[in-house]
């Protein structure tokens, strides 16, 4: 039970991230009393159950949405393999309505891994934005950054951790390659010399250790990133949620039960040497009260990162309650790397700031 009620817990986080109300995620979660199976009761089963009724309504999003929450934390049964291909199935429907948009398999000496692309409504070469969420978010729940790609003016490539959804690499030392395999791949459809990166969690590490080496990478945006001490600090690791790590082992195809796991992840640690070498933008959101992430990651990165912008929320791992300010927080600091685009973000600063603005305010009303 405890690693149920673990991602109960951790689900309400992604649920929001997509827009699915808190109240009805938590009908679901309250009908859930075992994570194996496909029966009523069962996890693949209550959050799928509805998504069949949308997709015959043609809210292709709507239901890849709940199919994407059947197969959290990662694919490990025939149940979740099915919930997963039908989440594809329906954004794929949803896609068609997309111009310019297409599936890319890229292949690599590691694996195969895919990728959404879109240049939006214009047919030219635009600087590329890569989105990748952490170790359970699968490419299909970014799907607002398609949406907005002519807002950003850029190229989109929503792209999946390895070991997540259709990546076949595995999570190693060397797994942010793939990154550059990317980029090397799309330089026919995008301006890949000036691309930028939202990876968040996981994914924000792998982003780093590409851009210290690509030069093609100009920003980062990253959330929640272990850093050095997630990776080295021996007693933080004793007190990380079971669920991180059982999806961490499932990624790298390593037993769970074995104890050399934190000696399989301690060489992915970033030194001090190449955190200094960064010479690009990296936007960092911390969670002060993150349950995953150690606090002094936040100090690790203060004291070597040279070009680092820091904004910190009060919040447990991935700020679920301040929702909104996060994702607005996200687009500012695309923009205001974009020189053409400075009066759109100072339009998303004068939001952002009205947003943390009605939150003090409604923080002091209830400790009058």
């Amino acid at each position: 039970m405890i690693y149920l009620n673990e991602l109960k817990e951790l689900v309400l986080l992604h649920s929001q991230a997509q827009g699915i109300s808190f109240d009805y995620s938590k009908s679901i979660l309250e009908k859930i009393t075992s994570e194996e199976g496909n029966q009523p009761g069962s996890w693949v089963y209550e959050w799928s159950k509805d998504a069949p009724a949308l997709q015959k309504k043609a809210r292709w999003l709507e239901s890849a949405q709940l199919y994407n929450l059947a197969r959290f934390p990662f694919i490990k049964s025939a149940a979740h393999i099915e919930a997963h291909q039908a989440c594809i199935n329906s954004f794929q429907q949803w896609l068609l309505t997309k111009p310019n948009t297409q599936k890319i398999e890229i292949k690599t000496p590691q694996g195969t891994f895919k990728t959404y692309f879109t240049s939006g409504s214009e047919q030219k070469k635009r600087p590329l934005l890569v989105v990748c969420g952490g170790i359970v978010s699968i490419k299909e729940q970014w799907a607002a950054f398609i949406e907005n790609a002519d807002t950003l003016g850029m190229a989109i490539a929503l792209v999946e951790m390895p070991g997540v959804g259709e990546n076949e690499i595995v999570y190693s030392p060397t797994a942010w390659k793939m990154f550059s395999a990317l980029l090397d791949r799309l330089s026919q459809l995008a301006d890949v010399n000036n691309t930028y990166f939202v990876a968040l969690s996981f994914s924000g590490h792998m982003a780093i250790q590409s851009a210290i080496g690509d030069r093609r990478i100009q920003g980062i945006t990253t959330a929640s990133a272990p850093i050095h001490d997630f990776f080295s600090d021996r007693q933080w690791w004793n007190q990380v949620p079971i669920t991180t790590k059982r999806t961490l082992a499932h990624l790298m195809g390593i037993d769970i039960e074995i104890e050399d796991l934190f000696s399989a992840i301690s060489p992915m640690a970033l030194t001090q040497t190449q955190l200094k070498s960064l010479a690009i933008p990296l936007n960092y959101i911390f969670s002060l009260r993150d349950e995953i992430i150690p606090i002094s990651e936040k100090r690790f990165l203060q004291q070597h990162t040279s070009k680092l912008n820091l904004k910190e929320f009060n919040d447990v791992h991935g700020s679920p309650n301040h929702m909104k300010e996060f994702k607005f927080w996200i687009l500012l600091s695309l923009l205001k790397n974009r020189h053409s685009l400075a009066l759109k973000a100072q339009l998303f600063r004068t939001v952002l700031f009205i947003l943390q603005t009605k939150r003090i305010f409604k923080l002091g009303g209830q400790n009058a």
